[in-house]
C-alpha cells in the first residue's frame, strides 16, 4: 500500500497498489461467455473499420450527417477496444489484479467513449430534425463545418466531464477491501470501496447518469416530436413514409444503445439486482450496440449501400486491371484461343467444378492478389485528396450543374420578351447552344404579344412544354401587348396542371401546379405564378395568392413576372424578393418572390435571367 499525504487538506489519502476485479461469482462455464465477447470484438472492429473506410473513400458520403456517423463508428471501435480486450485478458487469462493507475485509465476511456456514443446520437437526431423540418435550408444550416464544430464540442465536453469524474476518485481513501464487484474498473463499485466520505463522487455519478444518459434521451424524444409534427403537415401518406424511412436507422441505434443501459440502471435503483445479472446486462449493453451499428447502417441506409456498391465496382475494375498473369492459368481476353473437339471433351471429363479457380492454389498468388486489392483501395483513398478541381471545373455553379434536375428548388429563367413569335428562332438557338438555358427547369416570359392566331406548334421549344395566358382584349380593355407563358422542362416535371388564369386591366396571371420527379419531402408540389402587373393591382394579386395558398396548403409558391414598380412585400410581407440585379437599364422591374430566405440569387445574362 502507498500512502500519500495531502498537507493542504490536513488529511491522509490511502491508495492501494492494485485492485482485484471480481467478475462473475460462482458461474460455471463463464469462459465461453468471454470467448463469445472475443468474437463480438472481432466483428465490431471489422464492421466499424469498414464503415469508416467507406465514408472516407466514398465522395458521395462526404456530408454533414456522415461526419457524425464517422465519429459514432470511431467511438464504437475505441469503446470496444477499451473494454473487451481487457475483459478477455482479466478473466480468460486470470489476470484479475490491475494496478491503481491502470484501473483509473480503464475507467476513463470506457466512460469517455460511452459518453461520445450517447452525445453523437443527439447530433444525429439534430441532423434528422433539420433535414425533415427545414429541408430547403438543410444544406445552409447544417454544413460539414457546422457538424464538425458540433462533434468537436461533444469531444471537449465528454473529456472534461469524464476527467472530472475520474479525478474525484483520486480524492478518496481505500482502507480495507480492494475487490471491485464488476467486470472492469467501474466507477460506482470502485468509489464505494472508500473508507472516507464519497459525497462528491455520488453527486458526479448522478450527474453523469442524468446528464449524459437521461438528458440525451429526452432531447432525442423532443426532436422526434418535432419530426412527427412536421410529418403530420404533409398531406400525402406516401411522402410521410418516405420521410420517416430516413429516421429508421437512427431510431434503431437509439433503441439499441439506450434501452439496455436505462433498464439496467433503473432496475438497480428500484431494487437490488444480482451482481451476475448486472454484469451480463452491462457487458451486453456496452458491446452489442457497437457490433450492430455498422450492420444497421449497411442494411437500412440506401445511400450507404449505394456507396458500397460503387466502391466494390471500382475496386473490382482496379484489381482485374492489375491482376498478375500466372503461367497459363489466366488468359488475356484479347488472345485468340483454339480448342479441338477431343480437347474439350477431355476437359469436360477430367476437370472438377472448381478447375477454373486453380490459379489461386498457389499461396504466393493469393497473397499477391490480396495485396494488389488492398493497395488499390488505398490508392482510391489517396486519389480523393489529390483531385482538386480548379477554374472552370470548380465552384458552386459547377456543383449545381452536376446535380442536374435533383436540386431542391427549380432553376428559373425569367425574361421580358416583347414578342415571343419574333424570338422563337433565338430561343431554339439558345436551347441548342446554352446549357443554362436548356437545363433550366422553367422558362418564364412576359410581354409575349401572342394571340389565338399563333398556335402552340409555332412556338414550340424541344424538350419543354408550353403553358400560356394570352391577353384578352375584352377583359383587359387593351388591344395589343401583354401575355405570359411558361416553358416547363420535361426532364424536370411532366405532371403539370393550370390552376387558374386571370386577365384584367391591371393584372394578368397564370398559376401552374407542378409535381416534379424530384422535390423536397416537406412539400407536395411547386406552384409557379407568372404575373404581368401594374402598380395599382397589388391587392388584387395578393387576393389571388391567398386563394391558391388556401386551396393548396402543401405547395411552395414561386411568383415570377413583370411587376412595373409594384412590390408584393407591401401586401404579403412573408414573401421575399430575390432579384437584386438591374433587369431593364438601372431598374429592377422583373421580380421573383418566395417565402424562403435566400432561396435564389439573380444573375444578369444579357436577357433577364434567374438561377437557383
Amino acid at each position: 500500500m502507498s500512502v500519500n499525504s495531502a498537507s493542504a487538506m490536513n488529511t491522509t489519502i490511502i491508495r492501494p497498489d492494485v485492485f482485484y476485479i471480481n467478475g462473475f461469482y460462482n458461474v460455471p462455464h463463464s469462459m465461453y461467455y468471454y470467448i463469445f465477447l472475443g468474437f463480438v470484438y472481432i466483428v465490431t472492429v471489422l464492421g466499424n473499420s469498414a464503415v469508416m473506410c467507406t465514408i472516407y473513400v466514398a465522395r458521395s458520403l462526404h456530408t454533414a450527417k456522415y461526419v457524425a456517423v464517422f465519429n459514432l463508428a470511431f467511438s464504437d471501435l475505441c469503446g470496444s477496444s477499451a473494454l473487451i480486450p481487457k475483459i478477455i485478458d482479466t478473466f480468460l487469462f486470470n489476470n484479475q489484479y490491475i494496478s491503481y493507475g491502470a484501473c483509473l485509465a480503464n475507467m476513463f476511456f470506457v466512460y469517455l467513449f460511452m459518453t461520445l456514443q450517447s452525445l453523437t446520437l443527439v447530433a444525429l437526431a439534430y441532423d434528422r430534425v433539420i433535414a425533415i423540418c427545414f429541408p430547403l435550408r438543410y444544406h445552409v444550416i447544417l454544413t460539414k463545418t457546422a457538424m464538425a464544430i458540433n462533434i468537436g464540442v461533444v469531444w471537449i465536453f465528454s473529456v472534461s466531464i469524464v476527467a472530472l469524474t475520474v479525478a474525484l476518485v483520486t480524492r478518496v481513501s481505500f482502507c480495507s477491501s480492494i475487490t471491485v464487484t464488476s467486470y472492469f474498473c467501474d466507477h460506482a463499485p470502485v468509489y464505494l470501496l472508500s473508507c472516507n466520505g464519497h459525497y462528491w463522487n455520488t453527486v458526479m455519478a448522478y450527474i453523469c447518469f442524468y446528464g449524459l444518459i437521461g438528458t440525451p434521451v429526452i432531447i432525442i424524444a423532443i426532436s422526434y416530436v418535432c419530426i412527427g409534427t412536421a410529418l403530420l403537415k404533409i398531406s400525402k401518406w406516401t411522402e410521410r413514409i418516405k420521410a420517416m424511412k430516413t429516421c429508421v436507422s437512427h431510431l434503431i441505434l437509439v433503441a439499441v444503445f439506450y434501452l439496455p443501459i436505462l433498464s439496467t440502471n433503473v432496475a438497480s435503483m428500484i431494487s437490488s439486482i444480482n451482481p451476475n445479472d448486472r454484469i451480463i446486462n452491462s457487458t451486453l449493453s456496452q458491446t452489442i450496440p457497437p457490433l450492430l451499428n455498422p450492420i444497421i447502417y449497411t442494411l437500412k441506409t440506401e445511400e450507404f449501400k449505394q456507396a458500397i456498391k460503387v466502391l466494390c465496382r471500382r475496386l473490382k475494375v482496379v484489381v482485374m486491371h492489375e491482376l498478375p498473369q500466372s503461367s497459363g492459368q489466366l488468359l488475356d481476353p484479347q488472345q485468340s484461343v483454339g480448342w479441338s473437339k477431343e480437347e474439350l471433351l477431355a476437359l469436360r471429363h477430367n476437370s472438377s467444378p472448381f478447375s477454373t479457380l486453380e490459379f489461386i492454389q498457389d499461396p504466393s498468388t493469393i497473397t499477391e492478389i490480396l495485396t494488389t486489392g488492398a493497395l488499390a483501395l488505398l490508392g482510391l483513398a489517396r486519389k480523393r485528396w489529390r483531385v482538386r478541381h480548379r477554374g472552370r471545373r470548380a465552384g458552386a455553379l459547377v456543383r449545381l450543374r452536376r446535380r442536374g434536375f435533383r436540386t431542391s428548388l427549380p432553376s428559373l429563367f425569367l425574361s421580358n420578351l416583347c414578342s415571343l413569335h419574333n424570338k422563337t428562332e433565338e430561343l431554339l438557338l439558345l436551347n441548342q447552344t446554352n446549357k443554362d438555358f436548356s437545363n433550366a427547369s422553367t422558362l418564364c416570359f412576359t410581354e409575349t404579344w401572342v394571340s389565338d392566331l399563333n398556335p402552340d406548334r409555332a412556338l414550340r421549344v424541344p424538350g419543354f412544354r408550353l403553358y400560356r395566358a394570352d391577353r384578352d382584349s375584352d377583359l383587359s380593355s387593351k388591344s395589343r401587348g401583354g401575355g405570359i407563358c411558361f416553358y416547363i422542362n420535361e426532364r424536370w416535371s411532366k405532371d403539370n396542371t393550370v390552376l387558374l388564369t386571370s386577365c384584367s386591366p391591371n393584372l394578368e396571371s397564370i398559376f401552374i401546379k407542378c409535381r416534379p420527379f424530384y422535390f423536397p419531402r416537406e412539400i407536395s408540389s411547386f406552384t409557379l405564378a407568372g404575373v404581368y402587373i401594374s402598380r395599382d393591382a397589388q391587392k388584387e394579386l395578393a387576393d389571388l395568392i391567398r386563394k391558391v395558398e388556401r386551396e393548396n396548403r402543401d405547395t411552395l409558391l414561386i411568383i415570377l413576372g413583370d411587376f412595373n414598380q409594384a412590390n408584393l412585400t407591401k401586401e404579403l410581407p412573408k414573401y421575399r424578393l430575390h432579384v437584386s440585379c438591374a433587369t431593364r437599364e438601372e431598374n429592377i422591374l422583373d421580380h421573383c418572390y418566395t417565402t424562403i430566405k435566400d432561396a435564389y440569387r439573380s444573375v444578369a445574362c444579357g436577357s433577364r435571367t434567374l438561377r437557383s
